[in-house]
């Protein structure tokens, strides 16, 4: 009976407190900035930008990942080595970005035991790319600006910027933008010096 009644009262009260809290900018951004301060130290990745928002649950981050301004990652994402994300990149969910292989050409020894191949090209996602939920991409592979790659796509090979590709293997199946000035603009904005802005993060 005591734990019903102080659902009653306590749980709708810490809602309006939030949902108030929320409404404040400047608090609002102070507890972001602690929160990201918390996960860069708990998976120890020093090139990771600090107004970078990463999901702090259920990650797996090779600690040389570099990550740009505002980038973002959504729970349950593997980044493997060598790796590094663009201003504006946006991972959804589970999305797995290949390191090393395992080593497969050592006669006499279990594949398990034969340890991994270095990533010998870097893995280049650039500014303002978004990948949606559980796709993978492959090791050594550059994915051009401004692209959006589909939920569930494999990327196996470098991608044009501005493209919309989809599939396994993924390819292309339109452009983002219908005319060259609409690219041109935003090159335009890509090239200056970071925006601040509100980022959309899923909730927890």
């Amino acid at each position: 009976m005591y734990r019903t009644d102080w659902k009653t009262w306590y749980l709708p009260m810490n809602r309006k407190v939030r949902k108030k809290l929320g409404g404040v900018s400047w608090f609002r951004n102070l507890v972001r900035a602690l929160r990201q301060r918390y996960v860069r130290l708990k998976y120890r990745i020093p090139h990771v930008h600090p107004t970078a928002s990463l999901y702090p649950r259920q990650q797996f981050l090779s600690a040389d990942l570099v990550a740009h301004e505002y980038t973002f990652l959504a729970q349950n994402c593997h980044v493997g080595a060598n790796v590094e994300l663009g201003r504006y990149v946006m991972l959804g969910p589970s999305v797995l970005i290949v390191g090393g292989d395992h080593e497969i050409n050592r006669p006499g020894i279990p594949m398990i035991f034969a340890g991994r191949s270095e990533v010998a090209t870097k893995t280049i996602v650039e500014a303002d790319v978004w990948i949606g939920a559980n796709a993978i991409v492959m090791a050594g592979v550059r994915i051009g600006r401004g692209s959006v790659v589909a939920a569930g796509a494999v990327v196996t090979k470098d991608i044009e910027p501005y493209s919309i590709v989809a599939g396994v293997p993924a390819k292309k199946i339109k452009d983002r933008f219908d005319t060259e000035e609409e690219r041109r603009r935003h090159d335009e904005m890509l090239d200056q010096p970071p925006e601040s802005g509100e980022v959309c993060t899923l909730r927890a």
